[in-house]
């Protein structure tokens, strides 16, 4: 079989003779369940301490928690009974101390353990509704594990949040870095039938959305430097107020990290004759793992293959009716076993994987007739491209022809000219199109971004009319002034539609990002740059949105040749086993070695790279979001980075995935040199120099004594500086604030004029929004300007406890890389970790000389 070897692949072949003899595939050893139940605390939490994160006086997700041994992140522990009133041991608060007795020697102890939630987290995982709660005590010493050794030494480990430890079901997005979750997600094979709560394009990625179990407790494996000594127990220390629980204890007598899973394998198994219901007679696990995916094989011809005459046609679909081969695809820790079982025979069969192996009616309207529409500029008298929505007199959504009237919302699916944004339907068209309209009263939308005034009529089609003309104006006029718009976050949908779907939304660029989720890639047939049929109106330019689970993703704008991989380090981006290869900062020095222009798309989750990228000057712009308010962390923590004086555009993109945003929602707002003509280039250096604001539907202009976003202040010497803001918007809005240094120093009606003191360096932006917020299409309407930069002597700002947050992010990041990562070469891993120990090393050189904040007006 002749095969592209992207993976590691081992052809295994077993047989049923050899399954049950070789002794020595046992899994007998390899882990020891310590009885956790002596050790175990009432589950009821005293009074005072039940508004510390665990809610309704006992532990939130116990209940999930059966009892008896079950396996939690594919180590087997020993659960206290789920009758039981004691089943796990809190310590924190006054209880601070336990000793486990464990009496053997292991390579690693495995503890399933969680803690309570930060005091501000009480809005969603990131406290992102609570304008109070500034930073995640990310490395929060907890508590401390200390193994205890039968001739007295001591190893200690730090157990810490964001590391070692987590509250109990916390965002997926938001995982500690050497701790994985005790449930994994549902897995689901790529050849799994599809169901209408099934897209198919989110079944490539192998995960289900489905997490009924959790998760809801954190399973972390303590290394044992000194595997040959007998571990007389595991002392635990709490190291303040703060609880942990922990549900139970196991050993591990490997040497190999049972959380750490290797690259993907594929093995073949050899079945003892052909089985007529593979997937009905045979299962296939692996603990410490997953089983990516199963699927049946046929034997592979090559001669006949490379022969056949009608080579490019495809070949005739293989008959898996009977089949005695199957290939099962794996990604675990080396110590895994995996099991076999034959679910008809009753057998069950182990194999240690580090071992070589030896297998789903009444008349509303009057008959339709087809009537031509066409759609004019009214300023300019010609068609104009438009998003459009024709109702019936029930309301009933008509759409234009070659257009679905039942949109597809699944994720991925829908590739069409089409979006439904809330319950409301509509079609993009070129400023022509042909419908079929009942006659009498029917009704009509249109839309075309943010510059015209949207328009709702009621039409009279007459019997017989074939013709209408609707008109739309032109409301503001950014373009006079140099202003030109895009998105710079799109993945649904080829060039040729978004040229269509960028005009009717009156956007001059859209950022076509190709992506991987698993083993589903968009828009990697287009070539990178500038599409060719792009138009006068809207230029469409394929780049990439390059991402890493943990690290983070990084939109790489302006590309003229691929940076590869897409996806790097596993699921949920990668596929299952894909090794970490490379960094975000490899990916943005490659494209800016292309003239490209770098983003923190959805900035900053994931956020295990993002600080160590600003710090090193790596990327151009953040992607700023504010669908929950300004007090969402995307702000707070654009805020943060401004506050030690690292300079990001703001700039605003939708990551259009789904026909239920209309691309452009989000868009970003800059002014080119004076008098230069749009391209990518000019746009590219108009954000780079900060010229910009991101929007969700207002313009928002902003002066500082007559400098405009970008630009930078001398304050030393100045008292005060006047502040001009200004929107215009086709929406009602609510007042302008002035933000100096994260924090709102003056607010009032459009336009706004304020004199802002200044005490030294920092910057100043602005920022509106409606009185309304909506809630679906990302159309929570308001916009926030890119700063203005205040300097002293020639230096920005610098904040200490920002800093600190930085590094603390940079270390979690190496952690995670050492601890969790999928392995990769190590000249790839050492450069990767190289990057952060350069920024490491740049941002403590600037912390070290500050005893005392450098501008007191600055708070983190």
């Amino acid at each position: 079989m002749i095969t592209r070897r992207t993976f590691l692949e081992v052809p295994l072949v077993w047989t049923a003779v050899r399954w049950l003899s070789p002794a020595a595939q046992t899994t007998e050893g390899k882990f020891t369940l310590v009885d956790f139940a002596p050790h175990a605390t009432d589950g009821v939490l005293p009074r005072d301490i039940q508004t510390r994160g665990w809610f309704e006086g006992r532990v939130e997700g116990l209940p999930n928690l059966r009892g008896g041994e079950e396996r939690l992140a594919g180590v087997p522990f020993r659960l206290v009974d789920s009758a039981a009133r004691q089943r796990i041991l809190v310590l924190g608060g006054k209880s601070r101390r336990a000793s486990i007795p464990l009496g053997k020697a292991c390579h690693y102890v495995c503890v399933a353990h969680f803690c309570d939630r930060h005091p501000d987290d009480t809005e969603g995982p990131f406290g992102s509704e609570n304008p109070r709660s500034e930073f995640e005590p990310v490395a929060q010493r907890l508590a401390s594990y200390t193994l205890v050794f039968q001739d007295g030494t001591r190893h200690e480990q730090a157990i810490r949040r964001r590391y070692e430890i987590n509250p109990p079901g916390m965002d997926p997005s938001h995982v500690p870095a050497a701790a994985l979750p005790a449930y994994e997600p549902d897995f689901i094979g790529l050849d799994a039938a599809l169901g209408s709560a099934l897209e198919w394009a989110y079944a490539q990625t192998s995960v289900s959305r489905e997490r009924p179990r959790g998760p809801v407790i954190w399973v972390y494996a303590l290394g044992n430097p000194h595997a040959d000594k007998i571990v007389r127990s595991l002392d635990l220390e709490a190291a303040g107020q703060d609880l942990f629980g922990i549900c139970a204890m196991t050993l591990f007598h490997r040497p190999e990290h049972p959380l750490q899973r290797a690259p993907l394998r594929r093995f073949g198994i050899q079945l003892t004759g052909p089985s007529e219901d593979w997937r009905k007679q045979w299962q296939i696990s692996v603990d410490l793992g997953v089983v990516a995916r199963v699927y049946p094989a046929l034997e592979f011809n090559t001669r006949e293959w490379l022969e056949n005459p009608y080579q490019g046609l495809g070949e005739p679909a293989p008959d898996f009716s009977k089949t005695n081969r199957l290939i099962a695809e794996v990604t675990a820790s080396p110590a895994s076993t995996l099991t076999l079982e034959d679910k008809l025979a009753g057998k069950r069969f182990s194999y240690d994987l580090a071992d070589a192996l030896q297998p789903e009616v009444r008349v509303l309207e009057p008959a339709a007739a087809w009537v031509h529409c066409r759609i004019v500029d009214k300023e300019t008298g010609k068609p104009c491209a438009a998003r459009i929505s024709f109702r019936g007199p029930s309301g009933r959504y008509i759409a234009p022809y070659g257009h679905p009237e039942d949109i597809n919302t699944g994720w991925m699916q829908n590739t069409g000219p089409d979006v439904k944004i809330g319950g409301a339907s509509y079609a993009y068209v070129d400023g022509n199109c042909q419908v079929e309209l009942p006659p009498g009263q029917v009704y009509v939308e249109l839309s075309k971004g943010f510059e015209f005034a949207p328009l709702r009529r009621q039409l009279t089609i007459a019997p017989g009319q074939r013709e209408i003309e609707l008109s739309i104006s032109r409301a503001l006029h950014s373009g006079r002034d140099g202003w030109v718009t895009a998105d710079t976050h799109v993945h649904i949908g080829s060039p040729e539609l978004l040229v269509l779907e960028g005009a009717a939304e009156g956007l001059n660029l859209v950022n076509l990002l190709a992506a991987q989720w698993g083993r589903h890639f968009t828009n990697f047939a287009d070539p990178p740059g500038r599409f060719s049929g792009s138009t006068a109106e809207t230029t469409v330019w394929v780049g990439s949105e390059n991402r890493n689970h943990f690290l983070g993703h990084i939109g790489l704008l302006g590309l003229k040749t691929r940076v590869l991989p897409f996806s790097d380090a596993g699921p949920p981006v990668a596929y299952f086993g894909s090794p970490l290869t490379a960094s975000l900062a490899d990916w943005a020095d490659a494209c800016r070695s292309q003239g490209g222009v770098t983003v923190g798309v959805h900035f900053p989750i994931p956020n295990g790279e993002t600080a160590a990228d600003v710090v090193l000057g790596k990327l151009d712009a953040a992607e700023i979001r504010y669908d929950r308010g300004f007090a969402s962390l995307g702000v707070t923590e654009y805020y943060r980075y401004l506050n030690c004086g690292f300079r990001l555009a703001a700039v605003g993109g939708t990551d259009k995935m789904f026909p239920t945003r209309a691309v452009g929602a989000v868009r970003t707002y800059a002014r080119l040199d004076r008098g230069e003509p749009f391209s990518f280039e000019a746009w590219a250096r108009a954000l780079r120099a900060g010229r910009t604001f991101a929007t969700a539907g207002p313009l928002l202009f902003l002066k500082v004594d007559g400098v405009e976003p970008g630009g930078v202040i001398e304050v030393k010497g100045r008292g005060q500086l006047e502040v001009h803001a200004m929107a215009e918007s086709v929406y009602p809005l609510g007042e302008i604030e002035i933000v100096q240094n994260g924090r709102v120093v003056a607010s009032g009606s459009n336009p706004l004029r304020a004199k802002v003191p200044v005490k030294g360096a920092g910057w100043i932006a602005a920022r509106c929004s409606s009185q309304k917020r909506l809630s679906y299409g990302m159309r929570n309407i308001g916009a926030h300007t890119s700063p203005v930069y205040l300097t002293e002597d020639g230096k920005g700002c610098f904040s200490i406890p920002a800093a600190e947050y930085m590094l603390r992010l940079i270390e979690g990041a190496v952690l995670w890389v050492d601890t969790l990562a999928v392995r990769s070469s190590r000249e790839d891993l050492a450069r990767i970790k190289k990057l952060f120990a350069e920024a490491q090393t740049l941002l403590g050189s600037r912390l070290g000389p500050h005893t005392h904040p450098h501008n007191p007006g600055i708070k983190p």
